[in-house]
């Protein structure tokens, strides 16, 4: 932000389907009124889409080479979602179809053009200081030459409506030591949790474990119960 670079999201629509699949025979059952015209004939597909297991993979090959071959851009060999054009300075960032990119803002214009000629794509807003930006998940607002990264506050409520704890009163200092266990014990508190509760004490845990690259001070507290992911007790909880 400090060279008056901008920062700007955007969209591949059916970003799978531009891809070809790529060592697979994939069929499926045609709709009406084809089904009824025509029983027993099943489509080879052509194209990847939402739900093949490598349709990921053949969607990242296909915009990996549309850049690189057609638009100028180097791929990076530590991460290979990211690409870099040398010549007018434009980074672009891909996970799975949802891109960010960063440069100069007539040259970010002028690539998003080039890039509209090869896929289906939707040019999404730039970060500002003014409307927070959601990408990912995560708000992003600019501040005082940096980027400001936070959580919206539906995702931290809906994270403490899974164990009710939207009204509680919040701990000065998260993660104090507590009691350990004690081999031979049998009380309540050694209890395996039931499948339904092991499935609520995963999802708490996995929005917990999303909220720490902002929350610092819970990351302990957030390891310590992410060890007991397996086989969770009523303790635990």
């Amino acid at each position: 932000m400090a060279e008056k670079l901008v920062v700007c999201i955007g969209d591949f629509s059916v970003a799978f389907m531009h891809a070809d699949i790529s060592d697979e025979n994939v069929f499926c059952r045609p709709p009406e009124p084809w089904r009824s015209r025509y029983p027993g004939w099943v489509w080879k597909m052509n194209k990847a889409m939402n739900g093949l297991r490598k349709a990921p993979q053949n969607f990242q090959d296909f915009i990996a080479s549309v850049l690189t071959d057609h638009l100028g851009f180097n791929r990076c060999l530590t991460d290979p979602q990211l690409f870099w054009n040398k010549k007018t300075g434009v980074r672009i960032s891909i996970h799975v179809d949802d891109p960010i990119a960063v440069g100069d803002n007539n040259k970010i214009d002028e690539f998003f053009g080039q890039l509209e000629k090869h896929v289906l794509f939707k040019r999404g807003d730039r970060f500002n200081d003014e409307v927070p930006t959601k990408y990912l998940g995560r708000m992003y607002v600019t501040r005082d030459g940096g980027i400001n990264v936070f959580l919206t506050d539906k995702y931290i409520d809906d994270t403490l409506n899974i164990y009710n704890m939207l009204h509680c009163t919040p701990v000065s200092t998260p993660g104090v030591k507590d009691t350990p266990n004690v081999k031979g014990s049998v009380g309540e508190e050694f209890v395996l949790l039931d499948k339904v509760e092991h499935h609520k004490y995963r999802c708490a845990v996995g929005k917990l474990q999303f909220i720490c690259q902002e929350r610092g001070d819970i990351q302990f507290s957030v390891k310590e119960l992410a060890r007991q992911l397996a086989s969770p007790t009523k303790r635990d909880v």
